[in-house]
C-alpha cells in the first residue's frame, strides 16, 4: 500500500477500519505530539514504533500504520517487537522514495532491530556507515515482509547488510542491498537456528557502483540452520566488483523435508570465478535455471537432471 505523501495516507486510511495510524515526518513533526495526524506526526521513526508498542496490546489481530513522510532520519536501534505494525515510507515506490534512515550514532545493534511477526517494511532508503547491519532479527522473524527498500551499508566496515536468525512465513523481494563486507543477507548460525517457508526474491544484491568486500557472499545460510521449504529466485546478484573469492549465493545449511528451491538467479561474477557463483552443501535438487556470467559467457552451473 503506497501514498504519494503522509496526507494522502491519511485521507484514504481513515476511510478503514484499521487499528491505529501514526505519522512521522522529520521535517514538521515533534515527539512530543501523538502522531496521529500528519499535522501532528512524530519527527522519529522510533517514536512511532514505540507508541504502537506501548499503546497497542500485543496480540496476532494487532495491526497498526506507520507512515514516514520524505527526508532525513537519524536514528538509532529502531526496535520493533510483537505483531502487526506495518513501517511504510510514502513517497515514490521503489528504490528511492525520499525516505533514508541513517545512524544518529554508532548502533548497539542495528538501525532497525526486528523480533516480531505479521510486519511489513516498506518503501524506505537505510544506510549504515558502521559494523552493525541495516536489519537485525535476533531471536524470530515470522510472515514478515521487507520489499522494495534500499540497504546500503559502506563496503568496507558494513559485515552484512540484512541478518536474520529464526526467520518463518516471511518474504524478502523488490530490495537494493549493496555496499557490505562480507554479507548482503545473513541466515546466521545459532542452536537450532531455521529457515522455513521463506522466500528471497527479485533482489537486486551488490551493485558495483557502491562496491562489496573482498571475498563477499551476496546470500549466505550457516551451516548450522535448518532449512525447509523455502525458496531463492530471480535475484540479480553482481559480484563483480569483489576481490577474493566472492560467492553469489552459498548454502552451507542442513534440511529437512521439502529442502530448499534456488531457481532463475542470475550471478554476475569477474571473470574465471564462475565456479562459486552458486555453492550448496544441501543434497537437494532444486537448483534449477540459474544462469551466471563472467561478461563474456553465460552458462547454468546446475543444468536440471530431475
Amino acid at each position: 500500500m503506497y501514498f504519494s505523501n503522509i496526507q494522502e495516507a491519511y485521507e484514504v486510511m481513515t476511510v478503514g477500519k484499521f487499528q491505529k495510524m501514526y505519522f512521522v515526518d522529520v521535517t514538521n513533526g515533534d515527539d512530543t505530539y501523538d502522531g496521529l495526524t500528519p499535522d501532528r506526526a512524530f519527527a522519529t521513526i522510533a517514536q512511532a514504533v514505540n507508541t504502537c508498542k506501548a499503546l497497542t496490546p500485543y496480540g496476532a489481530h494487532k495491526m497498526d500504520y506507520i507512515f514516514i513522510a520524505p527526508g532525513l532520519y537519524p536514528e538509532k536501534d529502531i526496535i520493533q517487537e510483537g505483531h502487526g505494525t506495518h513501517i511504510i515510507g510514502t513517497g515514490i515506490r521503489g528504490a528511492d522514495s525520499g525516505v533514508r534512515v541513517i545512524p544518529a550514532v554508532d548502533p548497539t545493534y542495528c538501525l532497525l532491530a526486528l523480533q516480531c511477526a505479521h510486519v511489513e517494511v516498506a518503501n524506505i532508503y537505510f544506510y549504515s556507515g558502521y559494523t552493525d547491519p541495516c536489519i537485525w532479527s535476533p531471536n524470530h522473524m515470522d510472515n514478515t515482509w521487507i520489499h522494495d527498500c534500499t540497504f546500503a551499508g559502506l563496503y568496507s566496515t558494513t559485515l552484512d547488510c540484512l541478518k536474520f536468525l529464526n526467520t518463518r512465513g516471511s518474504v524478502i523481494e523488490n530490495n537494493i542491498i549493496t555496499g557490505f563486507k562480507e554479507k548482503g543477507i545473513h541466515c546466521y548460525n545459532e542452536a537450532d537456528a531455521y529457515l522455513i517457508d521463506t522466500i528471497i526474491r527479485n533482489n537486486l544484491i551488490g551493485p558495483a557502483w557502491d562496491g562489496i568486500g573482498s571475498g563477499a557472499k551476496g546470500i549466505f545460510v550457516g551451516d548450522q540452520v535448518l532449512v525447509y521449504t523455502s525458496v531463492i529466485d530471480r535475484n540479480h546478484i553482481n559480484m563483480c566488483g569483489a576481490a577474493g573469492a566472492p560467492i553469489g549465493i552459498d548454502i552451507d545449511a542442513t534440511t529437512r523435508s521439502g529442502g530448499l528451491q534456488i531457481t532463475d538467479n542470475y550471478v554476475a561474477m569477474a571473470a574465471n570465478r564462475k565456479t562459486t557463483a552458486i555453492t550448496c552443501a544441501l543434497a537437494i535438487s532444486g537448483i534449477l535455471g540459474n544462469h551466471v556470467s563472467d561478461t563474456t559467457v553465460a552458462t547454468d552451473p546446475f543444468p536440471a537432471t530431475t
